[in-house]
């Protein structure tokens, strides 16, 4: 399996499976993570949007706290929030940027250019200038 295989195949599978199953994973994660004591967790779905991200967990009532954090891989990609509920345990707020990357594939953003190669890297997903 090549490394873009790798790295692909997670958000292949994320945009087959349907938000229901997703939402009953996560029930299922959060009750066991409740029952070894964890009380809240930060998500990254990375490969889902904001507003997909937040439909997946709509209706969840959650075991543990959760703060959703958008990761954008497009630089058009929204993420504003539209869940707002004030005393859910389901927040979204934050971005989430990639600024570390593979010396491999030139991917960690820089300020200036790769010694060996030509660009400086990528940020969160855009092409290099």
């Amino acid at each position: 399996m090549g490394e873009g295989q790798r790295q692909t195949e997670p958000l292949l599978i994320r945009a087959l499976v349907p938000d229901e199953v997703l939402r009953a994973q996560y029930g299922a994660i959060t009750d066991l993570l409740a029952q070894v004591g964890v009380t809240s967790v930060q998500e990254m779905l990375v490969g889902l949007t904001r507003a997909r991200t937040e439909a997946v967990f709509d209706g969840l009532d959650p075991a543990v706290r959760i703060r959703l954090i958008c990761v954008p891989l497009e630089a058009d990609e929204p993420c504003e929030t539209t869940h707002a509920t004030p005393f859910s345990r389901v927040r979204s707020s934050g971005i989430k940027w990639i600024l570390d990357g593979k010396a491999v594939e030139r991917s960690a953003a820089l300020r200036l250019p790769w010694a060996d190669a030509p660009g400086t890297g990528r940020f969160n997903g855009l092409d290099p200038a």
